[in-house]
């Protein structure tokens, strides 16, 4: 059996958008302050809405980077699992190994070769949206070398490989 476990790289960790986000609301909130006591107290939502605005984008992006997707293969099958932030199965497709495809694909805008890609029978399932084109072709590769020595007979020994990327 083979797995690749494809995750996005975020760059900050969730004590480290804590810390940033507490520092940058500390700052915004002085400033703000500083403006209410003059008189100009409107300033204050708009302060509040900037740091909510803030806080929801630093969030977002942590969750994003906690989704996982594996891909795993043996003799058998080929098996694509998304994981969400929490852990959970978001989405499990099965493939036969013999009959499974890689490429990459264009992508919803049209442009060739962006998308990693999985098929068998007509049927695709795009994977790893969140890694870079240089990504998206070493995995194929390799994925590619492993499908060919399953269907060649040699074996494969179990390993775990790993790729990231940015968030984008």
């Amino acid at each position: 059996m083979y797995r690749f476990e494809l995750t996005p790289n975020c760059a900050l960790s969730a004590t480290q958008a804590v810390v940033f986000f507490a520092g940058i609301a500390t700052v915004s909130l002085l400033i703000a302050l500083s403006f209410v006591l003059m008189g100009y107290w409107p300033v204050l939502p708009f302060a509040g809405l900037e740091l909510a605005l803030l806080g929801w984008a630093l969030r977002s992006n942590w969750l994003r980077g906690q989704m996982r997707e594996q891909i795993v293969i043996d003799a058998k099958d080929v098996t694509l699992l998304r994981c969400d932030a929490d852990g959970d199965v978001d989405r499990t497709v099965q493939l036969t190994t013999a009959w499974t495809q890689v490429a990459l694909i264009r992508d919803q805008r049209g442009v060739a070769g962006t998308e990693l890609a999985f098929g068998e029978r007509g049927k695709w399932w795009v994977f790893g949206r969140f890694l870079v084109a240089q990504e998206k072709r070493a995995v194929k590769r390799r994925i590619e070398q492993v499908l060919r020595q399953i269907r060649n007979g040699h074996s494969v020994s179990a390993t775990s490989e790993g790729r990231s990327a940015d968030n984008g």
